[in-house]
């Protein structure tokens, strides 16, 4: 009788420890399942960034077409942080024409970029939306004409406006 309830004890454990692994596998199996729905949350979240920057890009472009094509003569603040809730804000300075070489709608933007910065070219692309060749013949332009300076410093070149003093 004593052998007996010995045997049933321990099939009662070697039960308990099956119990327990399978509970075990089960649980490990839910903590997978919800780490890859995370994972997925993840990059669904990295992508709605990612398309809030483009959203926030956009929106800086057509309101500069906008005001530009408005008046050729104002300064505006953009603020982003309405658009994209960060703490970037935008301003954007467009000159009056002061010869005919500024009427060129690039040019103009390029000019607005660079008021009070400087920017490699690449960053100027990014900004007026056009191709790479397009930016660097009216950059190479700008500069021939005096309303540029290129940095040759640093790669890559920064490109800024020629200060008034240095204007004849």
């Amino acid at each position: 009788m004593i052998d007996l309830i010995m045997i049933d004890i321990t099939i009662i454990s070697d039960i308990t420890t099956i119990i327990a692994l399978i509970l075990s596998i089960i649980a490990i199996s839910y903590i997978l399942r919800y780490n890859n729905k995370i994972n997925d949350m993840e990059m669904i979240n990295d992508v709605i960034n990612l398309q809030n920057n483009k959203i926030a890009d956009i929106a800086w472009k057509v309101d500069l077409i906008y005001k530009k094509t408005s008046s050729s003569n104002y300064t505006d603040s953009i603020n982003e942080k309405s658009l994209m809730e960060t703490n970037h804000e935008v301003t954007l300075n467009m000159p009056k024409p002061q010869a005919e070489r500024h009427n060129n709608d690039l040019e103009s933007l390029i000019i607005s970029s660079l008021k009070d910065k400087e920017l490699s070219s690449s960053e100027i692309q990014a900004l007026v939306g056009k191709t790479r060749e397009h930016v660097s013949r009216t950059l190479k332009k700008m500069v021939g004409d005096g309303v540029l300076e290129r940095d040759e410093s640093h790669k890559p070149y920064k490109y800024r406006l020629v200060s008034k003093d240095n204007l004849k």
